[in-house]
């Protein structure tokens, strides 16, 4: 005799954290004993159908279809099968590109476009080799150039200020011993400059140099 486990569904859920498919209003349950035993061959009297429940694992290691194991029943009435299948585990969802990574990818592609078209005019058609081949390339030398002041100047600041507190920290602990300084700067114990001297002709050296430039 055939039995129908219940009409085909194709909308499985999540109960928990597990994804399931029910399948339910199949054949009539068979009736009961007293014992709680199928009794063959009849079915109940209160109109309870067969149902399945079909639970989903995450398998990766899976290749090919789905594997279908059986789990158990109750009473020739409920079923419960395990499907392991790849299909059943999750994924990372695709966000799609933001405005600022859209403006950031033209960006390096114009930027690409201008390099490449430039270098192959400059080379091809001016002649240039070397440096020479970059478009603009006093525009881009000089724009290292002030990069490249502007870290030697920061560099030589942070050294000079260590090397003010670290000489004050000295005179510090011996007693009747003090710089002396006026408005327009001092010695100090060590015969050392205590105001920015160094500092400003450094400044001023650079001033020149971007002036004839």
């Amino acid at each position: 005799m055939t039995y129908s486990l219940g009409r085909a569904s194709s909308t499985p859920k999540f109960r928990g954290r597990k994804l399931v498919l029910e399948y339910t209003g199949g054949s009539l349950c068979p009736k009961l004993d007293s014992d709680g035993v199928p009794v063959e061959g009849k079915d109940n009297e209160d109109g309870y159908k067969k149902g399945a429940l079909l639970s989903f694992t995450c398998d990766r290691e899976l290749i090919g279809p789905a594997r279908v194991s059986f789990v158990g029943q109750q009473n020739d009435c409920s079923y419960w099968f395990d499907v392991r299948t790849s299909s059943a585990c999750a994924t990372v969802k695709q966000q799609p590109l933001g405005p600022v990574a859209i403006f950031g990818i033209i960006f390096l592609v114009a930027l690409l476009v201008y390099f490449i078209g430039g270098c192959f005019y400059q080379r091809t058609v001016l002649h240039a080799r070397g440096w020479r081949q970059v478009p603009h390339w006093q525009t881009w030398l000089g724009a290292l150039n002030f990069i490249w002041d502007a870290i030697r100047i920061c560099i030589f600041s942070v050294t000079n200020l260590c090397s003010r507190l670290g000489s004050r920290g000295r005179t510090g602990r011996f007693d009747g011993y003090a710089s002396v300084s006026n408005e327009g700067g001092g010695f100090g114990r060590a015969g050392e400059w205590t105001d920015g001297e160094d500092e400003n002709r450094l400044i001023d050296q650079l001033d020149d140099e971007w002036s004839d430039g």
